[in-house]
């Protein structure tokens, strides 16, 4: 197996690759636990560690590992759960809630006002001698 950084999103497209993208290193806590980035080597390690656990997950799956398992049932219905409890919080918004809403975000909406101008030409070719006066009085 080998792991590879690359920009796309993290994928299973095979039983023979994983692929560990950018966006995936930088949903690993290590950040958030150590209070600074990992070292290259350190970083090394986490992939190696992610990469090891997706093989050890697809090849528990294909022998049917997660089969009659309580404890893989248990967590599945916990986050079907987490998933209903999120999804039952949100109500639709109400229209005073919409209006005061775009109240407060309009500016993002808002268009740049136009300019509009009249392209006014005073030929010396018709207007002989008056043509500079002309346009000075904009007629």
């Amino acid at each position: 197996m080998r792991s590879r950084t690359r920009p796309v999103s993290y994928s299973a497209q095979s039983l023979s690759e994983v692929t560990v993208t950018r966006q995936v290193t930088q949903q690993m806590s290590w950040a958030a636990q150590w209070q600074r980035p990992p070292t290259p080597a350190e970083m090394r390690g986490l992939i190696d560690e992610k990469v090891r656990q997706e093989i050890l997950f697809r090849e528990g799956t294909a022998l049917g590992l997660d089969q009659s398992d309580e404890i893989i049932k248990r967590r599945v219905a916990q986050k079907m759960e987490f998933l209903a409890e999120d999804v039952s919080t949100v109500s639709a918004p109400t229209s005073a809630d919409l209006r005061a809403w775009f109240e407060k975000n309009s500016a993002r909406f808002t268009l740049p006002g136009l300019i509009t101008f009249r392209y006014l030409y005073f030929s010396p070719d018709t207007r002989g001698q008056k043509a500079h006066d002309d346009a000075a009085r904009g007629a």
